[in-house]
């Protein structure tokens, strides 16, 4: 903090694209977590509140997201069902959407 007057005349160096690949691999690698650890119960992911789950009721978003990461965590490549897991994903994002826009 006492050495804030010296940052205008340090020249700044823009960050390598070797620490941008590792910080953007180490996102990926825990948004990927999220979906298991909400399909095994394990935890809330760390967007989500605890207060939306006070009361033991679950608001009906938050229950097709379980469900959706439940859907996602177990698919598997092969007969086509990864593609009703996406299908099923965009469609829920869809109708969130149009939600939020029609309340705005």
């Amino acid at each position: 903090m006492r050495e804030r007057w010296l940052y205008p005349y340090l020249e700044q160096s823009p960050p390598s694209v070797v620490a941008l690949k590792h910080s953007v691999s180490l996102l990926c690698r825990v948004f990927r977590t999220y979906p298991r650890m909400m399909s095994r119960n394990v935890q809330l992911a760390p967007f989500i509140h605890e207060a939306q789950m006070l009361g033991g009721k679950v608001p009906l978003p938050l229950s097709n997201c379980f469900a959706l990461s439940r859907m996602w965590n177990g698919h598997t490549d092969t007969g086509g069902f990864s593609n009703i897991v996406q299908t099923t994903i965009r469609a829920e994002m869809d109708k969130l959407i149009n939600e939020v826009c029609q309340n705005v």
